[in-house]
């Protein structure tokens, strides 16, 4: 049996043990706390994650952004920021040009190019077009160039959406090619003047039409050959589509060339030999002793 002051004291004992316990689990407690809120401050403070900022640069339609191209040659400096419908030479020669061009006619329509000795300027849709039948068209000796990405005219765009339009497009040749298109022609050869500011925004040349069959309203065959042979002039900037029938139209239409005493080029081929025109009218015989 425990005398009165030794209970006394072990309950003393006991209280002083429990307060120091009490006393230590509330400082644990508070530390815990403290690191936590900081951790909290730091995270709410700090830069976000790597993934976080890739998925941010990669801004709001996640495709590539417009860029300029490189400077055009020296050559052709005169046709830039103009309407060019032809090129005043002597040479008696024309450009063939053709439209609307996509990945799924473009080996039959090189190859019936080729066999046909037939030398042209391909104007590619980018939404239609694969880097394969760039590539495969280059190594032909065809010449590749820019008709908007879905075959729209850009003269209906904001500045930023036309430029996307032919840059992108421009990007996807270059890829297949190892070039850059220097020649770009509207869709319906609707520029209004945003257009114009565009093509040369981007550094390229704006090309018109000279010598039109209207393929494309059924006249293909005979109909066709005849259309150019009477319009046909040095210099002329001759427009067809890839249509199979136009394709078909070749055999005969270089036959009628060469009697003529024609021969074919690409555009920029052709726009070496001689100064941009802006009208028909230069292009007639009789315009050089008007001072064109």
């Amino acid at each position: 049996m425990t005398t009165p002051g030794s209970g006394y004291s072990g309950c003393a004992v006991r209280n002083t043990l429990l307060l120091i316990i009490s006393g230590l689990m509330l400082l644990a407690l508070g530390c815990q706390s403290s690191v936590g809120a900081k951790a909290a401050l730091a995270d709410k403070d700090s830069p976000p994650s790597s993934s976080s900022a890739a998925t941010s640069s990669l801004g709001v339609s996640g495709g590539p952004q417009p860029t300029s191209r490189p400077a055009v040659p020296a050559w052709a400096a005169p046709y830039q920021k103009k309407l060019v419908v032809g090129v005043i030479t002597k040479e008696p020669a024309v450009a063939l040009t053709i439209d609307d061009v996509g990945a799924q006619e473009m080996k039959s329509l090189v190859d019936a190019l080729v066999a046909n000795d037939l030398h042209a300027t391909l104007f590619c849709s980018g939404s239609q077009m694969t880097t394969a039948a760039a590539a495969y068209a280059a190594a032909n000796g065809i010449e590749l160039a820019n008709h908007s990405w879905n075959h729209t005219s850009i003269g209906w765009y904001r500045p930023q959406a036309a430029n996307e339009q032919i840059m992108n497009t421009a990007r996807l040749l270059k890829a297949g090619s190892g070039e850059w298109p220097l020649w770009y022609r509207a869709p319906f050869q609707l520029y209004q003047s945003q257009g114009m500011r565009a093509v040369a925004g981007a550094g390229m040349l704006a090309a018109g039409v000279s010598n039109d069959p209207l393929d494309y309203r059924g006249n293909t065959g005979a109909k066709l050959v005849s259309h150019v042979s009477r319009r046909l002039k040095p210099g002329q900037i001759i427009l067809l589509h890839h249509y199979p029938q136009t394709i078909a139209t070749f055999p005969a239409l270089a036959t009628e060339l060469r009697r003529r005493g024609y021969r074919t080029m690409t555009l920029s081929e052709l726009a070496q030999t001689g100064d941009p025109a802006t009208s028909n009218w230069q292009l007639e015989p009789f315009a050089r002793f008007f001072g064109h």
